[in-house]
Parts: structure tokens; sequence; C-alpha cells
């Protein structure tokens, strides 16, 4: 039977596709279906319907790293729903998006976050409970020196694929934005910014301070490669061009 003829049995009167039936049908007509799809491996009737009913002559690619996407039954998956394709995926939309996006759309979506962690934890960021602290801090501290080499690795091949630098800060608009951002705010914001740290300082245990510091070196470990930014030849420069000014 030829292609378009198998296809009409999978049709209702409607010229829709049947929701019963397919394996019945699929068996009586195997060796003919299977035929036209010498390349799929699978033994799931229901992807060789959908790609017949669907003009297809294979699965279609993963846009991440070209193997078959993944059938759900009815549909197929964006990738081939492996963990890294998934999230390199969403990494890239989510990138167009903000790319997209006008800086009053940023800055609206920053001030909505703010005021929803401000509701739920008390401050512009969940960070700001200790609890969450001492769990992050604690989480981190569990994990073996291979753990956290990996977890350093895979954070400069996401920045690699994305931005095609090893850390956030090599990438031009990520440093500009900053410097604007610290630029931009008036001697009454830092010193509020300045009087806020000291007193948060000042009210910490050393229990508490030991595990913010503890928390900093592995969050530039895991950032930067580095345990402290004064490590980072970038920063070491600039430092030694301030000390030379003086």
């Amino acid at each position: 039977m030829k292609k378009d003829e198998l296809k009409v049995l999978f049709k209702d009167k409607n010229n829709k596709r049947i929701k019963k039936n397919h394996y019945k049908i699929y068996l009586q007509y195997k060796e003919e279906i299977d035929k036209l799809f010498p390349n799929v491996s699978t033994d799931l009737h229901l992807e060789k319907v959908y790609l017949l009913f669907n003009n297809l002559e294979e699965p279609p690619k993963c846009p991440i790293c070209n193997e078959n996407r993944k059938f759900q039954g009815k549909f197929y998956y964006d990738t081939c729903c492996k963990k890294d394709c998934i999230f390199k995926l969403k990494s890239t939309i989510l990138k167009e998006l903000y790319q997209n996006r006008s800086e009053e759309e940023k800055q609206q979506t920053i001030e909505k976050r703010k005021e929803t962690n401000n509701i739920v934890y008390g401050g512009n960021s969940s960070m700001s409970l200790l609890e969450i602290r001492e769990k992050v801090s604690n989480s981190h501290q569990n994990r073996s020196e291979e753990e956290k080499q990996q977890t350093i690795k895979k954070r400069k091949e996401t920045n690699l694929d994305l931005y095609n630098v090893e850390f956030p800060l090599q990438y031009k608009e990520f440093s500009d934005k900053q410097k604007n951002s610290l630029n931009e705010k008036s001697d009454e914001e830092w010193i509020e910014i300045i009087n806020k740290r000291n007193i948060t300082n000042y009210l910490k245990t050393d229990e508490e301070k030991q595990l913010t510091k503890d928390r900093r070196k592995e969050t530039f470990l895991i950032k930067y490669g580095v345990e402290n930014p004064s490590q980072l030849f970038d920063v070491h420069i600039k430092q030694q061009k301030r000390a030379g000014k003086k």
C-alpha cells in the first residue's frame, strides 16, 4: 500500500486522526508501515502513526545535540530530553526573550521580583532569611571537592555556550550594566547600603559570620574558579594600577 492509502486508515469520517484502535490497525499493516520508517528504531506504534499522519520521514532532531527528539505519545518534545539539552534550550530561549525586552520591562520585572521576595522572605531576595542562608551554606560544605569542581566546570561551559566567556563579568553587557548601576546610585543610597550592611554584620554571631565567609568563598569558586576576587587576573591588574596612582 502507498503512504497516502495507509494514512487514510487512521482517519475518521471527518478526515481527522482517529482516537482509538491505532494498535489494531498498525498490527494489520505493520510490515508496510515499518518499511516507510527504516531509520526509526522504536517499537512504539503511536510514534510511527504520528510520523505517517504528519508526513514526516523521521523524528525531528533535538536543536542542541541533533539526536532524535523524545516522543511523548501524542507529540514530540522540543529536545531529546537530556538534562543538558533541556537546560541549554531554555537558557537560549530566555536569553533571546531577555534581549528583546525594553529596559523599562526589565526594570519592572526586577521591581516585581523584589516586591514578591519582600512579602515572602522579608527582604529583596530569598537569602534574606537566615534559615535559607544556612541551608545553602551547609549544602555547599557537604559536597565533595569533585562535585564542586564539576559544578565550576559546568558553569564555565554554560557561560561559554551562552555568552562566549567563562565568567559573567567577562561579558561586556553585564560588566557595563554593573558599572552603570553603581555609578547611578546617589550618596544617600550608598550611605543607606553601608549602614544596613554594618548593622547586619554587627547583629551576626561569630558562627554566622564564618558561614558568610565560607559561602562567599564557595560562591567565588563556583562562579569564577577562585576564592577571592583579587585572585582574578583582571581584578589584580586593576588593583596594581590603582596602587601605582597613589
